[in-house]
């Protein structure tokens, strides 16, 4: 249907609307083996905001693209807006949009609120009014603080830190937010799971840049895994707001499900950005930057990946690895493969030796790419005549709104569906905003998009912009 699956920022989280997971190349790409504890998440993420407390817990809008997604109550109808609507006697115009509507919810469709309206700026190309404000962020307050002059015999309070982030994960109960002040640590292991409603978080703490710095060599600088072992399960997990670079991986993930990461800087790592195998993953509103190998290679069922800036790495922007069920490192067969994931409004710009994305192996089908900018992935010549390239995929994927200034969107059979791909250079400023006058702006479609962008200002409900950045002039 058309359920948007966008997420909030740190510290407050909201998950896609379907499994997700990750993995990648030798064995999978994932390099030598970690014993260290970890800790990660990832369910439906539909089923996420039950993980969260109330104070963190948003609804989503449900936006449409016609009437059979409107269905859940007789005569409900896709309004030109993008929201449904259905009877209420009390309207003059006989209709009220849902409560799902965003901007419009439970308002009748002939009283639209100013904040989306004329009166308060909104256009086909400006924003304005509600569109290009900050989506402030729930409270949810930090209950461990970590800072590098803390120490590990502390409270653990803001005015006695711990000293490391093992101390802090050890102390961790399922609903802790784990805050981590400005400084340098080394990697991190989330060995232990959250619980449904109730995620582990670790997290920067508000005006704060903490930096987890790799050695390197075999060590990545978030490792998720089960304490049990890789073929076993974590989940409800949430890492956000980290600066993490100088590992072999950016993040790496073993049976992973529930998992929200967000608004991370992930940046000169010497393998990925991030990879691995999981369930319900979130990948929203970071910076993947100048990694050696792929951007993000995920493997698993009902990932999202949003709103991220995916820059300069050395091959493919974006892997969804299609590897078969391995009982070494899956704890079931949803691990593996690559189903229906959704890649939308993302940036995918300046990747060096390949394309924007691959689709790998018959076990990836299903998946949903959908108002990205594709731009200047400057790989080998011939290399990149295709914007997404397909290996051997199982097919049945969407295209649809994506701008890309390749010769050729894809080179996947057409089992899918194409539509309304835009060849055309994105025109985008040198730190990959849209320009004004872009023909990204308002080439997006609202089916699948989030609600905010890469800086969690709100997107235009009734334009939406391709990439990860929303056009405000």
């Amino acid at each position: 249907m058309g359920s948007n699956t966008s997420s909030i920022g740190p510290p407050c989280v909201s998950m896609p609307t379907a499994p997700l997971r990750t993995h990648s190349d030798d064995h999978r790409g994932r390099g030598p083996r970690h014993g260290a504890k970890l800790v990660v998440v990832v369910r439906h993420l539909s089923w996420f905001a039950l993980l969260l407390p109330a104070t963190c817990v948003r609804v989503e809008p449900y936006s449409c693209s016609d009437s059979t997604e409107c269905e859940l109550y007789e005569e409900g109808i896709c309004e030109p807006t993008g929201y449904c609507s259905y009877p209420d006697g009390e309207c003059e115009s006989g209709r009220r949009y849902s409560r799902l509507a965003g901007p419009f919810a439970r308002e009748c469709t002939d009283e639209t609120p100013t904040s989306a309206g004329e009166e308060s700026g909104s256009s086909s190309t400006g924003g304005g009014g509600l569109a290009c404000s900050v989506d402030e962020e729930p409270d949810n307050p930090c209950t461990v603080y970590v800072a590098p002059g803390g120490s590990d015999m502390g409270r653990g309070s803001s005015d006695d830190p711990l000293g490391s982030t093992v101390a802090a994960l050890d102390r961790a109960a399922p609903g802790d937010t784990i805050c981590l002040r400005t400084g340098e640590y080394p990697p991190i292991r989330l060995s232990e799971s959250g619980s449904e409603g109730a995620p582990i978080t670790v997290r920067n703490e508000p005006g704060h840049t903490p930096v987890i710095v790799g050695d390197m060599g075999s060590a990545s600088g978030v490792l998720i895994q089960s304490s049990a072992g890789e073929a076993h399960e974590i989940g409800w997990l949430v890492v956000a707001g980290l600066e993490i670079s100088g590992g072999f991986n950016g993040f790496l993930l073993y049976s992973a499900h529930d998992i929200v990461i967000e608004g991370n800087n992930i940046h000169h790592n010497t393998n990925r950005g991030l990879q691995g195998g999981t369930v319900r993953m979130l990948i929203d509103g970071n910076v993947i930057a100048n990694n050696v190998g792929h951007g993000a290679s995920v493997m698993g069922t009902d990932i999202t990946i949003s709103n991220n800036l995916i820059v300069g790495n050395g091959e493919y922007g974006i892997q969804v690895a299609g590897y078969p069920f391995n009982p070494d490192f899956d704890a079931d067969a949803a691990y593996a493969g690559g189903r229906r994931c959704k890649i939308v409004n993302n940036t995918i710009a300046g990747q060096i030796d390949k394309t924007g994305v691959i689709l790998w192996q018959e076990g990836t089908e299903n998946v949903v790419v959908a108002n990205n900018v594709f731009w200047r992935n400057d790989c080998p010549a011939g290399a990149c005549r295709f914007a997404i390239n397909d290996l051997g995929s199982g097919g049945n994927h969407t295209f649809r709104n994506n701008v890309y200034d390749n010769a050729e969107l894809t080179d996947v059979p057409v089992n899918g569906s194409d539509v309304a791909n835009l060849a055309d250079d994105a025109a985008l400023a040198s730190d990959y905003r849209l320009t004004e006058g872009s023909p990204a702006i308002g080439s997006g479609s609202p089916i699948d998009a989030p609600t905010h962008d890469l800086d969690r200002r709100l997107r235009d409900p009734m334009r939406n912009d391709a990439g990860a950045y929303q056009y405000c002039p």
